[in-house]
């Protein structure tokens, strides 16, 4: 299978008869402090695609920054207004939270994120989850193989008092596309794949909790001890 090096951060893995987009993620296990694309399955032929950018933090916080790059040809959507259409997600804070939350694009294609708020009593809300949507256009002559997806340099802003933190200068997720050819040629099949917590592939045999993708697209959790 033919790889392809495009830009960008972390994702699911599934193999099926109809073609689809899936990823595995970077390990982020070890960091404390870290911001990361979300696991997630986009069926081919798609012509967007919405990347979830969570942010894990070990203390409160009051904001993050992070760049993010895309593979080539893949590109960044537009409102209507002609303005990146990059949002913040009410997952972890509400509509109001930040004072600044900016998206900018950068001479090389990527985007910048920065979000903060000034209020020192606010603090983002509980430590692992979704911050920020990023809607993306996909080519439409985009061919099967592995993409990368990238979060550059994700900066974690704590309370006041406190440093911001950035453990990682980059995080990434290969997203891998496919035409479902492997599932006639005997490879896998999804009920047989199963993944951890933070959505990378893993052993049958590995240890803890793991989820498992189901023929019929459904998934369920098993204990491995």
């Amino acid at each position: 299978m033919k790889k392809i090096k495009f830009l960008n951060a972390m994702l699911f893995c599934l193999m099926s008869a109809t073609p689809a987009l899936w990823a595995e993620t970077t390990d982020i296990s070890d960091y404390k402090y870290v911001l990361y694309v979300d696991p997630m399955e986009v069926k081919t032929g798609a012509t967007d695609v919405t990347l979830s950018v969570n942010m894990k933090n070990f203390q409160e916080a009051q904001g993050f920054s992070f760049g993010i790059s895309l593979p080539e040809s893949f590109s960044f959507a537009q409102t209507k207004d002609g303005e990146l259409y990059i949002e913040q997600s009410t997952v972890r804070t509400n509509g109001d939270f930040f004072d600044i939350f900016k998206p900018t694009l950068q001479p090389d294609g990527s985007v910048k994120v920065i979000a903060a708020t000034q209020d020192n009593d606010i603090t983002i809300s509980g430590n692992d989850g979704e911050v920020v949507k990023v809607h993306i256009q996909l080519p439409s002559n985009i061919h099967p193989g592995t993409y990368t997806v990238k979060i550059l340099e994700p900066m974690v802003t704590l309370t006041t008092g406190r440093p911001a933190r950035q453990e990682a200068e980059v995080v990434e997720t290969d997203i891998e596309i496919t035409d479902g050819i492997g599932d006639v040629m005997g490879t896998e099949s999804p009920a047989k794949r199963q993944y951890n917590l933070a959505g990378q592939c893993v052993s049958k045999n590995h240890k803890g909790v793991n989820v498992v993708q189901q023929s019929n697209g459904t998934t369920r959790k098993v204990l491995v001890k």
